[in-house]
């Protein structure tokens, strides 16, 4: 009686131990047969060893995999994208309205909208060459060409950011490519501001996109100045220090957004309406956006709740 305890039912433990072997077996990207052959033997040693393979973090691991979505979902992307440095180069799909400038700070919809351009729902032409992939760092010059004679700089890194910057500017030049095959098979160019900023954010013109870059980061820089002041010191004690730091969607937390507000209180008035005005998209984002109107492409303008509140295939329909 006490081994049957122990042992459990033999037909229960050899399902158990087969449906962990399947699993372990597509995490690899095995083929049907190997699958139902580690099925096959996990589900004859299960039975026998299963005090053993319970034994320290094993068990986590098994309910992590048996818990995680199948590869061929909506859900697994996502997963896969959490777990895994992302290179996307974008993915232009034909007639449908394609996702051309985003916001990098939204992550979490960020995951999502990589996730559903890799399965073909959701059109996109952005671009994301993060460090240590084989374009990070590498830099295009400008083209010499009639249309382009007004923009200097060794690459494009200048008209961008005003200065030559560690990650290079291969992105851009992708991300050109892109936008031109999204016009070329008659895309719908969709540009996503900030929730509550639609519109918002622009730089005057694409040949003072870099001298604006350049404004905003040495505002930025007098932060660590505003850090080590009284003011800051004292709205600590008074109990910005107890605000909650847990980051949201935006990737910001109460605690940010109200050093933040600070921050632009403290500044003198004139930086304090350039940064505000600059709210709505991102450094890159500004620039791809002046882009798009000196090649005068039409563009329509969305929110990043947009995006998060519709199904990935609504996102990537055909416009009819």
């Amino acid at each position: 009686w006490a081994s049957a305890v122990l042992w459990g039912p033999a037909p229960l433990m050899m399902y158990c131990g087969g449906v962990v072997g399947w699993r372990i077996a597509a995490e690899r990207d095995a083929g049907w047969g190997e699958r139902a052959g580690v099925a096959l033997v996990w589900a004859l040693i299960f039975p026998i060893f299963w005090p053993f393979v319970l034994e320290g973090d094993f068990p986590g691991r098994i309910v992590a995999l048996l818990l995680k979505p199948h590869k061929g979902s909506l859900d697994a992307a996502v997963d896969t994208t959490h777990d895994h440095t992302i290179v996307f180069e974008g993915n232009v799909l034909p007639g449908r309205e394609t996702v051309s400038s985003w916001p990098g700070k939204y992550a979490t919809a960020w995951d999502t909208l990589v996730a559903g351009s890799r399965q073909d729902d959701i059109s996109a032409a952005v671009v994301f060459l993060p460090e240590g992939s084989k374009h990070f760092g590498l830099h295009d010059p400008i083209p010499w060409r009639p249309d382009l004679q007004d923009l200097h700089g060794e690459c494009w890194c200048t008209p961008l950011y005003g200065e030559r910057k560690p990650w290079g500017c291969r992105w851009w030049s992708k991300w050109i490519a892109n936008i031109e095959l999204t016009v070329a098979q008659e895309c719908t160019v969709v540009v996503y501001y900030f929730n509550g900023r639609r519109g918002q954010g622009k730089v005057n013109d694409f040949t003072t996109a870099g001298e604006e870059h350049v404004r905003r980061e040495a505002i930025e820089q007098r932060r660590e100045i505003f850090l080590e002041s009284e003011a800051f010191r004292n709205a600590l004690e008074a109990g910005l220090k107890h605000l909650p730091k847990d980051k949201g969607p935006d990737s910001s937390s109460p605690y940010s957004r109200e050093v933040q507000r600070l921050f632009l209180a403290w500044l003198p008035q004139e930086d304090r309406q350039f940064l505000v005005s600059s709210e709505g998209l991102g450094n890159s984002q500004k620039a791809e956006v002046a882009w798009l109107k000196r090649k005068g492409y039409s563009y329509i303008e969305k929110e990043v709740w947009e995006l998060e509140s519709s199904s990935p295939k609504a996102i990537g329909r055909a416009i009819q």
